[in-house]
């Protein structure tokens, strides 16, 4: 901003074609720095009704401090009703609450085949058709279109909004790799299955 701020001062005293270019650059580079802030505080405040809006990075970066804030576990009431306060206690309560919902007394599961009984939906000859069938182009678009933008993304940082934003260039390549997983049946070795999640 200060190398903007003293090319303008020295066009108003001896303007030339160098220095107007070099504020044009610089203005430039100042815009695409001011949207990637503006993204990564948008990102991760999880504002997902603001997609497109002015530089307000204070109020991206309030709403992630509110938040987390909101998020966080200060007391919990324990089975008779007794509060919790202790962080290491309230992790262990927690822990051991997850424990007794996932832990089984069962020695072993029995590997009986399952009764299916008479009313048990069942697809139609038609619908089963149309799920085995090659997924379209257009389907692909719109279920990615269907996804909030700045929902979280997967471990490689790419979220719904950068394929959205890049389909021009990234649109014919995701096609063919979502037409190989519906084909295979599985993601591909050296793709992170992850990246293909997203909340809707």
């Amino acid at each position: 901003m200060a190398r903007i701020n003293g090319i303008q001062k020295a066009i108003a005293f001896k303007p030339s074609s160098f220095l107007l270019k070099l504020e044009v650059d610089l203005l430039r580079d100042l815009d695409l720095v001011l949207n990637q802030e503006e993204e990564l505080w948008a990102l991760k405040s999880r504002v997902n009704w603001l997609v497109q809006g002015d530089r307000n990075t204070a109020f991206f970066h309030v709403s992630t401090l509110v938040r987390r804030k909101r998020n966080q576990i200060l007391a919990i009431k324990n089975l008779v009703g007794e509060w919790i306060l202790e962080e290491n206690d309230i992790k262990e309560f927690i822990r051991s609450g997850f424990n007794g919902i996932y832990a089984t007394s069962h020695e072993a599961v029995s590997r009986d085949e399952p009764n299916f009984v008479q009313c048990q939906a069942k697809l139609s000859d038609g619908e089963r058709e149309s799920i085995d069938g090659e997924v379209t182009e257009t389907e692909i678009k719109t279920a990615l279109w269907s996804l909030k933008p700045f929902k979280a993304s997967g471990p490689d940082g790419l979220h719904a909004g950068f394929f959205q934003k890049s389909w021009p260039v990234v649109g014919d390549s995701m096609i063919e790799e979502v037409k190989q997983i519906f084909r295979s049946g599985k993601v591909p070795e050296n793709l992170n299955k992850d990246s293909y999640c997203f909340d809707s």
